[in-house]
């Protein structure tokens, strides 16, 4: 009978005790499950962060690219005006010069 006794109080001890450790690692799982949502949040933050300042960087270059070649363009421009402009000086030149030939 003692031998019964000291059984059932090693196996509710063991059953209580057990019941305390189901309940720490319980505990431990949801504090972990906690960590790791708060890491993965703020690693996805980050992510966005630096997805959102690439992309402004991106535009920047864009928008200088842009800019550039704008400014290329408005040179040719420039440059086409003026031989177009010194063309039709020459001929006019060469026009009258030859005009005035003939009348001579």
């Amino acid at each position: 009978m003692t031998k019964l006794a000291v059984f059932a109080c090693v196996l509710f001890l063991a059953c209580t005790s057990q019941a305390f450790t189901l309940s720490g690692l319980q505990t431990a799982i949801g504090k972990t499950q906690n960590d790791i949502e708060s890491i993965l949040s703020n690693t996805l933050e980050r992510v966005k962060k630096a997805v959102e300042e690439s992309l402004d960087k991106l535009k920047f270059l864009v928008n200088n690219r842009k800019t550039a070649v704008k400014r290329i363009v408005n040179n040719v421009h420039t440059i086409v005006d003026l031989i177009i402009n010194d063309h039709q000086s020459i001929a006019s030149t060469l026009s009258e010069t030859s005009e005035s030939k003939v009348s001579t």
